[in-house]
């Protein structure tokens, strides 16, 4: 099915069907998840030229991040013509976690601080990378900005089948601090 959207495109420009953005993003996520980070960076880098596009970064910046190739992700978030986007910021720290490139994250992390973001994710994501070393003063700091920004992380909780019927916790029934009869 990757293989397929791929040849799709190379099909398209062969015959000088212009691609619209929604096309490329479809792409460069192919490229992402069957690991041809060559194709997606030649596709990424052809784009402003033949189409006149230059948005796409957070798809290349999860590609180079899934391929392990953190520092080149670092490189291009700095050379960016815009400020660093929440799922820019998700995808590298999700990278870094996975490879373990706490250094990296703590650079951005110094950057994304200076900036107006309003979701936690990327937030949220620095925080377990911190918690996972131990660094628990950061964690805190990084809380702490949170709270000042006003950004709140919701909350997660499961559904279960219960004899026929769903379950899930219930917020009104927190005795005990136990949410529910389901946890």
């Amino acid at each position: 099915m990757i293989d397929s959207a791929i040849m799709l495109f190379e099909r398209m420009q062969e015959e000088g069907i212009q691609a619209s953005s929604l096309t490329l993003t479809f792409v460069l996520s192919a490229c992402s998840h069957s690991g041809s980070v060559e194709k997606g960076l030649k596709i990424f880098r052809s784009m402003k030229k033949s189409y006149g596009i230059e948005e796409h970064y957070a798809c290349i910046i999860d590609m180079l991040c899934r391929a392990g190739r953190m520092e080149e992700a670092y490189e291009l978030i700095k050379e960016m013509p815009f400020e660093v986007t929440e799922s820019i910021a998700c995808a590298f720290f999700h990278g870094c976690k996975i490879h373990g490139r706490k250094d990296l994250a703590k650079l951005m992390g110094e950057k994304i601080l200076k900036m107006e973001l309003k979701k936690p994710g990327g937030f949220v994501t620095l925080s377990n990378i911190f918690a996972a070393d131990g660094e628990w003063e950061e964690v805190e700091n990084l809380r702490k900005i949170m709270k000042e920004k006003k950004i709140q992380k919701v909350p997660g909780f499961s559904w279960l089948e219960k004899k026929d019927d769903l379950a899930g916790p219930k917020v009104e029934e927190e005795s005990n601090g136990k949410r529910g009869d389901t946890y």
